[in-house]
């Protein structure tokens, strides 16, 4: 996985709780995005690719790094999911974000996150109204997008 894949583009803005994570987990880096999982639900995990989606939420963006180890639960920060707050990463091609033209064609487009090597980045090319991610905006310069996190695929709202 990567460090800081996914910030918020004011971090003072963003509510933040503490989660348990289990012992032998993969480890949660911040920047990460982390859905409730693990044994009886009773922790957060990495997202998988191609979520958040209505169907399979997020909790929120990991602020620090997990603390679990091998044989002992830890625990890991996270700027929760709320749907108010403006976040930023990575498209997942730089190529179809890297004029302004581009960032306006994606506008309001719902996606999701792409997970390729470890890293987390905004698909852009994979609109879908089951999708978790509103564009909102964009830098053609640094081949990012922002983005806000739909209600629905929120685990606040569930």
């Amino acid at each position: 996985m990567a460090l800081n894949d996914v910030r918020p583009v004011n971090p003072s803005d963003v509510p933040c709780g503490r989660f348990r994570t289990e012992a032998g987990a993969t480890a949660i880096l911040a920047g990460e995005p982390v859905k409730i999982g693990g044994t009886g639900s009773n922790y957060v995990v990495p997202l998988a690719d191609a979520e958040p989606t209505t169907s399979a939420d997020i909790m929120g963006i990991a602020s620090s790094n997990s603390t679990q180890t091998a044989s002992a639960d830890g625990y890991v920060d996270v700027w929760l999911a709320d749907p108010s707050v403006e976040w930023s990463a990575k498209a997942e091609s730089a190529a179809a974000v890297d004029t302004e033209a581009e960032i306006l064609g994606l506008l309001n487009d719902i996606v999701a996150f792409n997970l390729a090597a470890g890293v987390y980045t905004v698909a852009t090319g994979s609109a879908a109204s089951t999708n978790g991610l509103r564009i909102t905006g964009g830098n053609a310069s640094q081949g990012t997008v922002t983005f806000r996190i739909l209600n629905q695929a929120s685990s606040l709202n569930t």
